[in-house]
């Protein structure tokens, strides 16, 4: 508990227009559903959240970031919360996801679940799951920060980025996956076609029409870097994936989603990466 406001949250709370007892019972609610029966927040407790700067135990933030992604009808994060935990003074800030929870520089498979999991959030706005790997994202000045410190880092380096099998992490349930079949050159040249047409789409009427065909584009890619592919083949997908994910940060843009733009962007950074 910081003792300070924590004003991430009470923007957010006050744009979704919720008393704190009925945000209360809408965290127990969502926390049963998701296995977790046991849960029992009440309004001081919501109010110790918002004033007092307290940041609950997992899975709390995770349940608050899918109720607050379905309320304002866009992707909301863990970070867009100021619900990330720091660590205690002494550990070393590569360990974990404690002042940049973009957690850079990722593994591969580490990109493609953030890519996959975050596109489809953004299409389905995660209405029956929690946010899991997609809180790996950030944006505004943490960005900032998270960015400069990778792009001075040895890309083969690794050995510090987030665990897939960390809580962060973990698949949020009763969310439907689609897995995408390993695919061979013809396809991943149509891929690169599919890049240029909605490039031109972009130019010619603006991005806001053509997003969720990008962003869809891209949740389809994503299942495909799940599979080994030939090196030759897994770059050029790599490629794909970074363009169409540039795109689908200035469509994002376009129709004022700035922070879901900023973490389109991320994830072109780092896909590119690759």
């Amino acid at each position: 508990m910081t003792g300070q406001p924590n004003t991430r949250l009470a923007d957010l709370f006050g744009l979704a227009g919720w008393s704190k007892g009925e945000l209360a019972r809408l965290v127990n609610r969502q926390a049963a559903a998701m296995g977790h029966p046991q849960l029992a927040t009440d309004t001081s407790r919501v109010r110790r959240w918002i004033d007092m700067g307290e940041i609950p135990r997992d899975p709390v933030p995770r349940v608050l970031a899918a109720l607050f992604t379905e309320r304002l009808g866009r992707v909301v994060t863990i970070e867009d919360l100021g619900l990330v935990r720091h660590g205690r003074t002494g550990r070393r800030q590569a360990t974990g996801d404690v002042e940049h929870p973009d957690g850079v520089p990722w593994a591969p498979e580490q990109t493609a679940a953030v890519l996959t999991e975050f596109t489809g959030m953004d299409l389905m706005l995660n209405r029956r799951g929690l946010v899991g790997a997609g809180a790996a994202l950030t944006a505004g000045s943490a960005l900032s920060a998270a960015m400069h410190d990778w792009l001075h880092t040895d890309p083969t380096l690794t050995a510090d980025a987030p665990r897939l099998t960390s809580p962060l992490h973990a698949d949020p349930a009763g969310f439907d996956r689609y897995d995408a079949a390993p695919v061979g050159a013809q396809e991943v040249e149509e891929l690169e076609h599919s890049v240029e047409v909605f490039r031109a789409w972009d130019a010619a009427r603006g991005g806001g029409l053509q997003r969720k065909a990008v962003v869809g584009q891209l949740n389809e890619v994503g299942g495909m870097l799940a599979y080994r592919h030939p090196p030759h083949l897994q770059r050029r997908l790599w490629g794909v994936a970074a363009n169409l994910a540039v795109l689908a940060g200035w469509m994002s843009h376009d129709v004022g989603l700035e922070p879901t733009a900023q973490k389109y962007f991320v994830i072109a950074a780092h896909a590119a990466r690759e």
